[in-house]
């Protein structure tokens, strides 16, 4: 093939693609989305039908007086949690298993008993289960002279678990914090836009997060926005939204050309790019990577947000493992979240790893120890009261 005929040859076949880039463009990528799956840029930062429900009910309750309040409502320092359970009540909790509201900080703490306040996620909370059949009620019946305060918060991460106990822990008179850790949620530490971290979450939020400076100083970078009407002006315009997340979120500040505002990146304008900068920025996302990984900054960061809380108070950290870090262990004999563990416990850390006792429970492998959504069961959360049980001295 002589030189000019390659050369008609290789523009055609580039026109082709260009072409049929293009008619994907501007056909199946016209609505933003693949499959059902979003692409990017990703403005709005909606990724399905769910979020775009909940910020539609969001700017409902943010325009009206009388909406009804969600489970989860919105808190301007910790980014959402646990709605009041009655007129009085600051924030709700659980002392025993029975929700009751802030009017329990008066309690005093009785005699020889020791008061205990919980914080975490959903499986210290307790979601899919009644709160008589939590792992923290089962406990207090077996050990009654522990005095429990569940002030887990579905969703949390470590930061929020934390200011959690500062805000509304601290004026219980607690002598021990106990800290639920589920190692495959450890990402949620470096995001403050939940969406951008797992697309698919329910949870349309803003959080505070901590940081790490270059010189190891630890920071809080505080919710972005502070009012329900604020997240939704925010999550509805691009600007504002990059705005409020600056550089705090790893996957926005990551790959900026999937965030940016439509139109504005050479990306946008091809839907093979699209697709490319998709799935780039829907990786990193395993957590024993980042576990795993020297060095790995939420090690680090956990590492100096125990090192902040104020002496005088016991401290125990609950690694609580779901049914997919279960899984991961048998097949691969080692735990991911080890080096963690292993990095607070030469810290002086008091960790109680519970996936070995729930491993050889075969927990992994029995449909009926875990909940429709993923969470433990109330036969799991037995379990792990009874494993706790024998374990705390």
């Amino acid at each position: 093939m002589d030189r000019k005929r390659l050369l008609r040859v290789s523009g055609l076949l580039l026109g082709s693609a260009l072409a049929a880039d293009q008619l994907v463009q501007w056909t199946l990528l016209r609505d933003g989305f693949l499959l059902g799956r979003r692409i990017a840029p990703f403005d709005p930062p909606l990724f399905d039908s769910e979020q775009q429900a909940k910020l539609e009910e969001l700017r409902a309750r943010a325009g009206a007086a009388g909406q009804p309040a969600p489970l989860l409502d919105f808190d301007a320092e910790l980014g959402w949690c646990s709605r009041p359970e009655s007129g009085d009540a600051t924030y709700a909790f659980d002392w025993a298993g029975a929700r009751i509201g802030a009017a329990a900080l008066a309690r005093e703490q009785a005699a020889g008993r020791t008061r205990v306040v919980a914080v975490g996620d959903s499986f210290t909370f307790g979601l899919e289960v009644g709160p008589q059949e939590t792992w923290i009620a089962d406990l207090q019946r077996a050990r009654p002279e522990l005095e429990i305060a569940n002030l887990g918060v579905c969703g949390y991460d470590l930061v929020q678990s934390l200011q959690r106990w500062r805000r509304d822990g601290v004026a219980l008179g607690a002598r021990e914090l106990w800290v639920g850790f589920v190692p495959s949620q450890v990402l949620r530490n470096v995001t403050v836009y939940m969406p951008a971290w797992r697309h698919w979450t329910p949870i349309l939020a803003f959080k505070p997060r901590a940081e790490l400076s270059s010189e190891g100083m630890l920071s809080i970078v505080p919710c972005p926005v502070r009012s329900p009407a604020e997240l939704v002006v925010d999550v509805g315009d691009q600007a504002r939204f990059l705005d409020a997340v600056g550089t705090h979120d790893r996957w926005v500040s990551a790959w900026p050309s999937a965030y940016a505002p439509q139109g504005s990146s050479l990306l946008h304008w091809s839907a093979s790019a699209r697709v490319i900068l998709t799935a780039l920025e829907h990786g990193g996302r395993a957590p024993w990577d980042e576990l795993e990984r020297r060095p790995s900054e939420t090690v680090e960061l956990f590492s100096a947000e125990f090192r902040a809380l104020a002496a005088g108070i016991r401290v125990r950290i609950l690694v609580l493992p779901d049914r997919d870090d279960l899984a991961r262990l048998r097949s691969s004999g080692k735990a991911y979240w080890e080096p963690l563990c292993a990095r607070l416990s030469a810290e002086g850390r008091e960790v109680l790893d519970l996936s070995a006792g729930l491993l050889e429970a075969g927990l992994d492998r029995e449909d009926q120890a875990w909940a429709p959504g993923g969470h433990y069961s109330a036969r799991t959360h037995a379990l792990v009261a009874q494993l706790l049980e024998a374990r705390l001295r």
